[in-house]
């Protein structure tokens, strides 16, 4: 375990946080293994990807540690010049494209942006 490696996990659950579904999933704990394992990359949604925070993610989510070109310093830097608007802007997409009935509520009640 390294630094580098700590950062990929920061960016499963980061990303877990903003898509709020796995990044991972599996039925068995050998195919959780066998995909965070393989060359296939995180696979970021429509609305994220082309985002300067999804730029972000799929740098820390390199699956070969070795060109994850990110350390923690440079992470906390790239997010504080992620605009809040910008973020905005992508959660409020993601809003109008989501069907969950939680989701909804949590957006009624002022708990979800």
């Amino acid at each position: 375990m390294t630094a580098r490696s700590d950062l990929y996990s920061w960016g499963l659950i980061f990303l877990e946080c903003l898509t709020g579904k796995r990044v991972v999933e599996g039925n068995r704990l050998q195919e959780l293994i066998i995909k965070q394992l393989g060359p296939e990359p995180v696979l970021l949604p429509e609305w994220l990807a082309g985002h300067r925070l999804g730029r972000l993610l799929r740098r820390v989510l390199e699956k070969d540690p070795k060109t994850r070109d990110v350390t923690a310093q440079g992470l906390l830097l790239e997010l504080e010049s992620c605009s809040t608007a910008m973020v905005a802007a992508a959660m409020r997409w993601r809003r109008r494209h989501t069907e969950s009935a939680l989701e909804r509520g949590l957006v009624a009640t002022g708990m979800l942006l």
